[in-house]
């Protein structure tokens, strides 16, 4: 059989899409992968990819309805027994392709997008109801999403079991973010916060989306207490990871984007035990429960409570949480790897 995998994006970013490059890389199914280049990286993989060459001069519009034209040729003069659509809005946007008779597919969604939209939810509607799998990484977003079964699993690479344990009293307490650096103004208030603060460190790793702004506004204001440390490799991540003591995922909670959506950091919190700097009201907050601090940036003497929080934790309760998470997401995961597989290979 024959597997199409479409993301909407430069590969690069969309780690998402390892879960199932990896499956059928180790199922032996035989698969390609289809992306517009919006990065215009030009990356090289081990696997056979269909890229559409961005045009950064031309109207990021103009541009996406071109790759739309270019993929919906594509998959009408090549047979495919099964596409893959990663997220959302790669299946809305290709859904006369997978809206055809007898062509068999599934939708991995990663986010809320724009469901207020009435044209749009009604095509994403159509196209998740007559999926044969639709997979989603957070169970909260049944509550905007069509009524129908869904099959949850978390974002993650593949999971590595450590051994670390948690430990809350090195100091200065170290909070990191890793991953891209999609929310400056976010990390700039903690910053300005930080400087003020000789308790705690900032440090922050991640690919140039917003690396440049927030390297300069470190230089700008002369902070001494947060490190822009740029791009950094997969294989640094661990320990990367592994020097913080607290990780960040305080990205707001003033969108449903914010609200529902479960990161890397949930994961990356369960693997190397470490705690997170959440927002309120947010299904990272609810899904880490006392693991994590719900942080309120515009308030001055939020450190403090950081601090009292961090110092006065039960170490040996948080630990215990984040072992049990861990066998959820490993168990929830291994459950969807089975479904897929059997979903594909049952095409053959």
């Amino acid at each position: 059989m024959k597997v199409l995998i479409c993301v909407n994006n430069s590969l690069r970013f969309c780690p998402y899409a390892n879960f199932y490059i990896n499956l059928c890389q180790k199922e032996k199914i035989d698969f390609c992968v289809m992306y517009p280049d919006r990065a215009r990286l030009r990356d090289n993989y081990n696997f056979e990819v269909i890229r559409y060459e961005w045009n950064e001069k031309e109207n990021g519009v103009f541009q996406l309805l071109k790759y739309r034209e270019f993929a919906l040729q594509h998959i009408e003069h090549n047979h495919y027994d099964y596409i893959l659509a990663l997220t959302t809005g790669t299946a809305v946007l290709l859904a006369p392709a997978l809206l055809k008779r007898n062509q068999k597919y599934l939708v991995d969604i990663r986010d809320y997008t724009r469901e207020y939209n009435i044209i749009y939810y009604f095509i994403e509607k159509k196209v998740i109801n007559r999926a044969e799998c639709v997979v989603v990484s957070s169970p909260d977003f049944r509550e905007f999403l069509p009524k129908r079964e869904y099959i949850d699993i978390f974002n993650s690479s593949e999971i590595i079991c450590t051994s670390d344990k948690v430990n809350n009293d090195v100091f200065p307490i170290r909070i990191v973010y890793v991953g891209t650096i999609a929310y400056p103004h976010q990390c700039e208030k903690l910053m300005n916060l930080v400087e003020q603060d000789e308790r705690f460190l900032f440090d922050l790793y991640g690919n140039d989306l917003n690396g440049s702004k927030i390297e300069n506004y470190i230089k700008t204001n002369k902070l001494t207490r947060s490190v822009y440390h740029g791009i950094y490799q997969s294989a640094e991540k661990a320990s990367i990871i592994r020097k913080a003591d607290i990780l960040f995922n305080a990205y707001g909670n003033n969108s449903p984007l914010l609200k529902y959506a479960l990161s890397n950091k949930l994961t990356d919190a369960a693997i190397y035990k470490k705690v997170v700097l959440t927002s309120p009201n947010t299904s990272m907050k609810s899904m880490l429960g006392d693991c994590s601090f719900a942080i309120d940036l515009d308030k001055e003497t939020t450190l403090d409570e950081l601090y009292m929080w961090y110092i006065t934790l039960d170490v040996q309760k948080t630990q215990n949480y984040l072992n049990n998470l861990l066998t959820k997401i490993i168990t929830t995961n291994n459950n969807t790897y089975s479904i897929v597989k059997d979903l594909l290979l049952s095409k053959n």
